[in-house]
C-alpha cells in the first residue's frame, strides 16, 4: 500500500494521486477549487483561462506534455502549472486522504441492495431512469441492424415496425408479448439487447443508484456543480475577462515581453490602415 504521508520521496505522493485519480478529481470538484489557489504566474494563469481550464479538477489530470500543447504555452510553463498543482494537492493532503478513505470504505460497504440497483432490469423499471435513457436516444438512436440479432428476432421486430432501440425500449418489459409471432426466446433476446444498452448508458452517465451512505455526498456534488454557473461562464468569456481590471493588468504585463505586432492578425485593409493611422502598432496598444 502506498503511504501518502511518506515524505521520503516526492514520487510516493504522486503514486498515491495516480492510484486514487478519480477520487481526487471528485474531491476537487466537490470543493470547487478554482485555479486561483495555484498562485500561478500571469502568463500561466492567462493560458489556463484562455483554454477555459478554470478549476483545479480540470488541470490535475493533464500531463506536462498536454499542457505544453496549448497556445502560448511551453515546457517551462507546463512544468510550472503541474508543480503548483502538485504542491496545492500536498497542502490539502489531509482532507484528500480523509475523503478518499471514506469513499473507499463506503465502496466496500456496498450491499446486495446496491447490487440489485445496478441491475439493468431494475433500472428500466424506474420511470425516471427510463425517461432519461429515452431522452439520450433522441439524437443518438440506434437502428436494430446494429445489434447482433438472430434472423427470427430481427424479422419479428421489422414486421412490427420496431426499427430503432428507442422503439424497443418503449415496449419494455411487457409490450413485446403483443407483437405478432413473437415467442419467449425472441422476447428474451430483445430484452437482453435493451438491458445491455441500458447498463452502458447507466455507467457512462452515472445514472446508477448510489447507496444511501453516499447520498449526502452526491447531493453536495450536484449542488456544487450547479453553482459553477454564471461565474464560470463569465470567466470563460473573453469580453468579461477583459472587463476585470486584475486580468487586464496581468494580460498587459504578459505582453511586455511577448507583444504581438498587428501585422500578425488577419484584419481587413480598412481596419489595418485605421490602426496604423492611429499609431496602434502592437496588441498591447489596442
Amino acid at each position: 500500500m502506498v503511504d501518502p504521508y511518506n515524505d521520503n520521496s516526492k514520487n510516493n505522493f504522486i503514486r498515491w494521486l495516480q492510484i486514487n485519480h478519480d477520487y481526487v478529481i471528485d474531491y476537487l470538484r466537490l470543493i470547487n477549487a478554482s485555479i486561483d489557489v495555484l498562485s500561478l504566474s500571469p502568463r500561466a494563469y492567462m493560458i489556463l483561462k484562455m483554454e477555459r481550464l478554470l478549476l483545479v479538477a480540470d488541470v490535475f489530470p493533464l500531463s506536462v506534455a498536454q499542457l505544453s500543447t496549448y497556445d502560448l504555452s511551453d515546457e517551462k510553463i507546463a512544468k510550472e502549472i503541474s508543480s503548483h498543482c502538485f504542491y496545492y494537492l500536498k497542502d490539502i493532503r489531509n482532507e484528500l486522504v480523509d475523503f478518499v478513505s471514506r469513499m473507499k470504505q463506503k465502496q466496500d460497504n456496498v450491499t446486495t441492495e446496491s447490487e440489485i440497483e445496478i441491475n439493468p432490469e431494475v433500472l428500466l423499471s424506474e420511470e425516471v431512469f427510463k425517461t432519461d435513457f429515452l431522452n439520450s436516444l433522441v439524437d443518438h438512436d440506434i437502428p436494430i441492424e446494429r445489434f447482433d440479432l438472430t434472423t427470427r428476432t430481427y424479422n419479428a421486430l421489422k414486421r412490427s415496425k420496431v426499427n430503432y432501440l428507442s422503439e424497443a425500449v418503449k415496449l419494455y418489459p411487457d409490450g413485446f408479448a403483443e407483437l405478432r409471432n413473437v415467442g419467449k426466446l425472441t422476447i428474451d433476446e430483445i430484452k437482453l439487447k435493451i438491458e445491455e444498452q441500458a447498463l452502458l448508458f447507466a455507467v457512462n452517465s452515472k445514472k446508477t443508484v448510489i447507496p444511501d451512505s453516499e447520498a449526502d455526498y452526491v447531493s453536495i456534488m450536484k449542488q456544487e456543480q450547479s453553482n459553477v454557473t454564471t461565474e464560470s461562464e463569465i470567466e470563460s468569456n473573453p469580453e468579461a475577462l477583459l472587463s476585470e481590471e486584475a486580468f487586464k493588468t496581468d494580460f498587459l504585463s504578459y505582453l511586455v515581453d511577448h507583444d504581438i505586432p498587428i501585422e500578425r492578425f488577419i484584419f481587413s485593409t480598412r481596419t489595418y490602415n485605421a490602426l496604423k493611422r492611429s499609431k496602434v502598432n502592437y496588441l498591447s496598444e489596442a
